[in-house]
């Protein structure tokens, strides 16, 4: 295990390079791949469904027009929108698969499924993330009461919908890509200085998107900024890789030195491509 976590701090461990891709496509428990196939299908249509009815309700009670609809600002919708993607993605990989008859290690060597699977780790890292952080700041900061299921649907059920597809996806998680997700979150953070600056408002008219991050107060909402982008993001992205290795240890007791072995040959792979980098770095500069 301390192997496993020093590996993490790698400069290797920034990058999406995997030598098991089949995990993206299966079940960490050996479920049958149709009824995996079925579990991704349900959440994306789930997704979409919530995202439509969102857009529609938003339309609805302001009596907005798609060109002046307000929704796009808020950072519920930015998260869930990228948990759409996410499970779109996957959801396409899983099926493509799955219909190939592609389920074993061998079959993802090609440089395709490697660039689809890195996309759909690097959106995971991001939607994953981002949901339990909306989840925390929606409860913590903006909730005053409950009005529509709405509230529940992207703000919890978004939560739920991460924290089992960790358990149940046997997709690596690794402690170093949060920085990808505070990147995301910097640029949205970006986004509501210049819409402060351009005079935007809510979609109560108010001079902010959200009161506690209003940039008319620049040292409070400054505060705030940092603290989600420096404490919140690594200590939520610390969560997700704790119930990774959760998993990992449960798959281990239940299916033996097989799981083990696979994690193994990950960790000696990045390694070995980190050692020879540096060799080649070496005869570089001695040449």
């Amino acid at each position: 295990m301390s192997n496993r976590i020093r590996e993490e701090f790698r400069y290797r461990s920034l990058g999406f390079s995997y030598n098991l891709p089949h995990h993206f496509v299966v079940s960490q428990w050996h479920i049958n791949q149709s009824k995996f196939l079925a579990w991704r299908t349900f959440w994306f249509l789930w997704h979409l469904a919530w995202l439509i009815r969102s857009i529609q309700y938003e339309i609805s009670k302001q009596n907005y027009t798609l060109r002046s609809l307000k929704w796009c600002i808020y950072l519920t919708n930015w998260a869930y929108t990228i948990l759409l993607l996410q499970s779109g993605v996957h959801l396409a990989v899983v099926a493509r698969y799955t219909h190939e008859k592609k389920t074993k290690a061998e079959d993802f060597k090609d440089e395709r499924a490697g660039r689809l699977m890195k996309l759909l780790w690097f959106l995971s890292n991001i939607a994953f993330d981002a949901a339990i952080i909306v989840t925390i700041l929606y409860w913590t900061l903006v909730f005053k009461e409950l009005k529509t299921a709405f509230t529940l649907m992207t703000h919890a059920a978004n939560s739920l919908y991460v924290i089992l597809d960790i358990f149940l996806v046997a997709c690596p998680v690794r402690l170093l890509h949060f920085l990808y997700s505070c990147g995301v979150a910097t640029a949205y953070l970006a986004f509501t200085v210049l819409y402060h600056l351009a005079d935007g408002t809510n979609s109560d008219s108010e001079p902010y998107i959200y009161s506690s991050l209003d940039w008319s107060n620049p040292v409070g909402s400054s505060v705030l900024a940092a603290s989600v982008i420096l404490v919140a993001f690594p200590f939520v992205h610390l969560f997700q890789f704790t119930l990774h290795l959760l998993r990992l240890y449960i798959a281990e007791s239940c299916y033996g030195s097989e799981e083990k072995s696979l994690e193994r040959e990950d960790t000696e792979e990045r390694k070995g491509a980190e050692g020879d980098a540096e060799m080649g770095r070496s005869s570089t500069e001695k040449y």
